[in-house]
């Protein structure tokens, strides 16, 4: 899915893997938090990072908005970039650009290898 016209970011392509679809395997404490947010009721950061770390791609876009909008974004772009690859990665790929923008900002050599990794995983099957 092309972003824009630009030749750089048609080159661009994410492999999509299935986001979370059961509460299998979940806390009973993150089962309420994953259904207070399909309801659009209020979740904590801390279990949006957590379903987010559980492949749940609804809940790291919410988290990378929630970022953004607070503007933590500029305070935290390896937050940004990681919880963005996550969104990617399950097909939300409008939080591509956020993604990239943030990447654009990490400094490879103190970014951790796991969160390097899950950049590589969706930029570069």
């Amino acid at each position: 899915m092309p972003f824009s016209s630009d030749i750089e970011a048609s080159r661009i392509g994410v492999i999509v893997t299935p986001d979370r679809r059961s509460m299998r395997g979940l806390s009973p404490s993150l089962v309420v938090a994953r259904k207070q947010m399909h309801a659009h009721q209020p979740v904590s950061d801390a279990n949006l990072i957590k379903l987010s770390e559980a492949g749940d791609g609804l809940a790291a876009q919410i988290y990378v908005r929630r970022l953004i909008a607070s503007g933590a974004a500029e305070r935290a772009p390896s937050d940004v970039a990681y919880y963005s690859a996550i969104a990617v990665e399950t097909g939300r790929v409008w939080t591509l650009p956020d993604m990239i923008k943030a990447m654009k900002r990490l400094d490879r050599n103190t970014e951790p290898r796991p969160r390097l990794r899950k950049y590589i995983q969706v930029l570069y099957p």
